[in-house]
């Protein structure tokens, strides 16, 4: 039997969750090409059509976690049925818990241990821009939604960005810092950012999420 033709863009998302689903146990940067390729079942030209390296397709694999985060956001930000207030807090909650929920405890470990290496510097700084360039137009409709309806009245038309960057900041901290305690960091960010949106400081506080990054840190 012949090898099933596939559309290109299908072909390409094969090769990524063969990425994917080996940096889950790996790590990324202990995943080769041949390896991708084996998994995928795919042929090298055919890995190559779609990436020129693997640090090509480790990217693809950094956007696509960016990217499961934000198909949750979109139907956070849609839902008619939620308070601005509400639909910031699971924004800013949830993000973690989505990606888990796509590679697992283990799998976002690994990756997290990749992005964190020595070798990391430059994937880590890709996701960074991936998550502010995909999540900040959407985190800005929602906070103009707050501005509107005098839930957030400080915010303005860049404080997004601000936000998702203070974010970014939080994870390298937490990561070169083993012993850092998340709890008050989480608190600390939660509440910054309620003060800078002008909301009470509580208002974006969040127990659950606190536990899970508790257990997520305790796991390591």
């Amino acid at each position: 039997m012949g090898r099933v033709r596939k559309k290109p863009e299908e072909r390409r998302a094969e090769i990524v969750d063969a990425a994917l689903t080996l940096s889950a146990t790996r790590g990324l940067q202990d995943v080769s090409v041949a390896d991708i390729i084996a998994t995928a079942q795919v042929s090298k030209g055919g890995f190559y059509h779609h990436f020129a390296s693997k640090d090509d397709v480790l990217l693809a694999v950094v956007e696509r976690l960016a990217d499961v985060a934000l198909a949750s956001f979109v139907l956070v930000a849609q839902d008619p049925k939620l308070s601005a207030t509400e639909k910031l807090r699971r924004i800013l909650h949830d993000g973690p818990r989505q990606k888990r929920a796509a590679v697992g405890d283990e799998g976002l470990e690994a990756v997290r241990q990749s992005l964190f290496s020595d070798e990391g510097l430059a994937l880590r700084t890709a996701l960074v821009q991936q998550t502010i360039k995909k999540t900040a137009p959407l985190l800005q409709r929602v906070i103009d939604e707050g501005r509107s309806d005098g839930s957030m009245p400080r915010a303005d038309d860049d404080v997004a960005r601000r936000i998702l960057l203070y974010g970014a900041a939080l994870t390298n901290a937490a990561a070169l810092d083993p012993g850092a305690d998340m709890r008050a960091m989480l608190t600390a960010y939660w509440r910054d950012t309620a003060r800078l949106l002008g909301m009470d400081e509580h208002a974006l506080d969040d127990e659950g999420a606190l536990s899970d990054a508790e257990d997520a840190t305790a796991a390591r």
